[in-house]
Parts: structure tokens; sequence; C-alpha cells
């Protein structure tokens, strides 16, 4: 779709300077031939199950708003799991040569359903007469002047059953971060030129004692060794860089009437109990007092206890959703699309040849999943495809007996599939979705399809 243009200029003039001579994070369009990234925040398969209950069908009139979609992370992981369907994703960014990088590499792919518009954030509402189902806003709200005029335009354009995917820097995990960029405003005071900034940042880092509180924490930080100049740019030289802390989040939200529903995790081990105060605490004397906490506060408390979260990112809506349960037999089963459909005869296999009880640490990637072998497993994986509902999968179990075995009830494969799905969810490695709704595409759809284009 052709380039529209904002006839406003609304923004920061040194945020735009920074990201048109360091457009972040870099990306080569070549290398969309091979690879595919998508975080979980931005699948369908996290969105159907957080916001929509397991039960939106995505295939007809979706629209998608990637509010500072950068150089495309956000915008070529949607528009590719919507290739084909009734939909449109819409990139706006201030900085033109982050967003012909974006072009480049949908035009890779061959994506064509992408409206690409050069405008602020600020200006939602005089750009778009239609509001939208998603609202992607990862790692922009922070850098703006006025974060919450920022949420406060995107909110007037969102629909008031749609849902925002927004990261925010976190405070406590960015702290030698912020102690840094303090150190540069010293020593840059006088220097205007963006790569000798850059050039006295690499020398500080390189003269930095093990005593600096960036030096000791630099293993959770990805973007000097991953990005060079531009990283460091982004990281330590940033004109404009605000943090939150999860109360913050809240009251940050409620300026604009949204409410976070779910945080994400990257690769913590933890998975979605690293913002629960209670899974710190299990096992404990405060194991009881912890749980008793209001969500928020659990949140709080877990983000001061774990001291590295760098990064907030979770989906923000107008109302409280609700996940779709086990219990409801009419949900499907499936795999999060990064996972190979092998690893479904590969579960099967792993409860098949061991014993009852045996607890079994099985790595997905980089996600490690923890589950106990239940007499029944082994034939529930067996008829999980990912495509049967837990109704499908449980007759099928059900019947697998010979008329002289003892057949479990419902309510005993109930059981099992709970414990074993909270296992691999906790880890987002496992959804519901209704069977009404059609299979999901995966990483290997996509992989797949990208050989034909």
């Amino acid at each position: 779709m052709l380039q529209k243009l904002a006839t406003d200029s609304n923004y920061l003039k040194e945020v735009r300077e920074q990201y048109e001579n360091y457009p972040y994070p870099p990306r080569d369009p070549e290398r969309e031939r091979q690879n595919f990234f998508c975080v979980r925040s931005c699948s369908l398969d996290a969105l159907n199950y957080y916001h929509y209950a397991g039960q939106r069908n995505f295939t007809k009139g979706f629209r998608a708003l990637v509010a500072g979609g950068g150089t495309g992370d956000t915008t070529i992981a949607l528009a590719e799991q919507f290739r084909g369907l009734d939909a449109e994703i819409v990139h706006l960014d201030l900085s033109l040569n982050s967003m012909q990088i974006a072009k480049a590499r949908a035009t890779v792919r061959g994506l064509d359903n992408i409206t690409w518009i050069h405008g602020s954030i600020l200006d939602a509402e005089k750009l778009f007469n239609d509001p939208f189902d998603l609202i992607e806003s990862v790692g922009v709200l922070h850098h703006l002047e006025n974060p919450a005029a920022g949420l406060a335009a995107l909110t007037t354009v969102l629909k008031d059953d749609g849902v925002m995917n927004i990261m925010l820097y976190a405070s406590y995990g960015r702290e030698s971060i912020y102690q840094i960029q303090r150190l540069m405003r010293i020593i840059n005071k006088n220097e205007a030129d963006m790569q000798r900034k850059v050039d006295n940042c690499k020398t500080v880092l390189s003269h930095a004692p093990q005593s600096n509180a960036f030096i000791r924490a630099q293993d959770i930080f990805s973007d000097v060794a991953n990005f060079g100049d531009i990283g460091i740019y982004d990281l330590f030289l940033h004109s404009h860089d605000v943090a939150y802390s999860v109360p913050d989040i809240y009251r940050f939200l409620a300026g604009s009437g949204l409410q976070p529903t779910h945080f994400f995790f990257e690769t913590q081990p933890m998975g979605n109990d690293l913002y629960k105060i209670e899974a710190y605490l299990e096992g404990s004397n405060l194991s009881d007092a912890s749980k008793r906490l209001s969500v928020e506060e659990s949140q709080a408390a877990a983000e001061l206890m774990n001291g590295r979260i760098i990064k907030h990112n979770f989906y923000a809506s107008k109302h409280t959703p609700v996940t779709p349960s086990p219990d409801d037999t009419d949900n499907v089963p499936f795999l999060y699309m990064i996972v190979n459909k092998q690893m479904y005869h590969d579960l099967y296999q792993i409860a098949a040849n061991a014993k009852i009880g045996d607890v079994f640490s099985c790595k997905i990637y980089v996600h490690e999943v923890k589950f106990v072998n239940t007499p029944n497993l082994s034939r529930i994986c067996k008829a999980m495809d990912g495509d049967k509902s837990l109704d499908a999968i449980f007759k099928e179990v059900r019947m697998s007996y010979s008329a002289t075995e003892k057949k479990p009830t419902l309510e005993e494969l109930k059981t099992e599939f709970k414990a074993f799905f909270a296992a691999f969810n906790k880890q987002d490695l496992m959804f519901l979705r209704h069977k009404s709704l059609p299979r999901m595409v995966t990483m290997e759809d996509i992989l797949t399809r990208m050989k034909t284009v």
C-alpha cells in the first residue's frame, strides 16, 4: 500500500534526529529470506489467549496500529501472521530512515497488507478515522516528552474491546544504565557530534572499573554486543528516556482509562511467575501472607524482589479479560507458534517411555518446562495435534482402553491435563482456543512459504 504523509510535525527533534541517524534496532532486509522474528506479545497465539478468551477469529476485519514501528520488527511479525487475511497493519513512525528499512523488509517478504505513515503518535486522532483492534507501542512512549499525552492519543483510536501491547523501560533493573547516562551527559556536555558522543561512551565503558554498576550488570543488556554504535546510542545517549515501576505503570495507564491485564517475560526461567511474589516466597514462612496481596501489590513486590527486570512488556485494555479454561472441553490445546509440530509426538514418546510419577525437565529453545508423568498423559499427548478439542482428546483416550480395562473418568483426565497444561502455559508454550476457530499460523508455515517468495 502507498505511504501516507502526516501534515503536522509533533515530536522531539532530538529523538527524531537519533533514529534518522541510528535506526534502532538495526536490521538487514536481506535476512528476511531466512529468519522470522516474533516476540510472544506480538503473536496471535498469545493475543487470542490473554485478551480474547481464545474466541477471536482473526480472519475477518482486524486492524492493527504499530505506533512507533521503527525498523519494523513488530510490523513484519503482524503482517506475516495476517498474510492473505482480511486485515490491515498500519506502520506509523517519525523516522523516514527507520521506516525505509521496515519497507525494504516487507518488500523482500512480498507483504502488501501494510499502510505506511510518516508522523507522530500524538497526531493519532487526526490521522485515523477508524479505531483499531490492536495497538502496538513497544519501546516508544517512554521516549516522548509527555508519555501520558502519547498514551491518551493512542487510546482515542483504540476500540472499546481492543488491546494495547506496550513495552516500557523498568526503573529498578535499568538503574545502572541511568548512571552511565548521567555520566555521559557530564562527559559530552560540550560535544554536539553524535558519533563523537558514541566514541566517548566507548572510551568510558572500556575504562569503567568492576565496581561500576553497569559492568556488574552488563550480562542482561545485549545492545552493546549486538548492535554496536546504534546500541550504545540508544542505551546510554538517548535524549529522552523515562522508566517505570509496576505501581508507576498502573497510575500511568489509569490516566487513560486502561489497566494492565498480562505482563510478559522474555527468557526468564520463572516464566509467567516472574511477576508473582508468591512464586519467590513459596515454601517460606511468608508464603501464605504473600498470597493475600492484591495483584498489583504482588507484581510490585516481585519486581523489587527480582531486581533485574529491565523492561515491562504487557497488554493493557479498558476491561479485564478472561483467559480460556481447560475445564471447557470445547477448547483446543495447541503449542506456541515457534514450536515444531514434531514436539506433539516427542511429548507422547517422553510420557510413553517413562514411569508414572517421573518428573521431566523438557527444554524447548531457551525455555525449560518441568512436568510430572501421570497415568493417562501419554495417551493425552498421543491424541493432541493442535486441532482436536479437549472433548475429542478425552474421548479418544477413553476409547483406547479395552472393554476389560477401567477407563478414567472425565474429571480424572481434566485433572491430569490441567497440571500438564499449567507447566507449559507457565512458559507460554501452550495455549487454548475455541474449537470453532481455524488453526493459527506457525513458524514452520511462515518459513516454508518464505522459500517461495
